[in-house]
């Protein structure tokens, strides 16, 4: 099931993209916690 989660999460409109801002750190660390 991850499989067809990962492959079918364009769908649900999530996006991924790179950061070098450090400011940006506290919305992965929220990401983590979450999971």
């Amino acid at each position: 099931t991850s499989r067809n989660l990962y492959r079918n999460i364009h769908k649900k409109g999530v996006t991924f993209d790179v950061s070098t801002d450090p400011g940006d750190i506290g919305i992965l660390l929220g990401f983590l916690h979450d999971v």
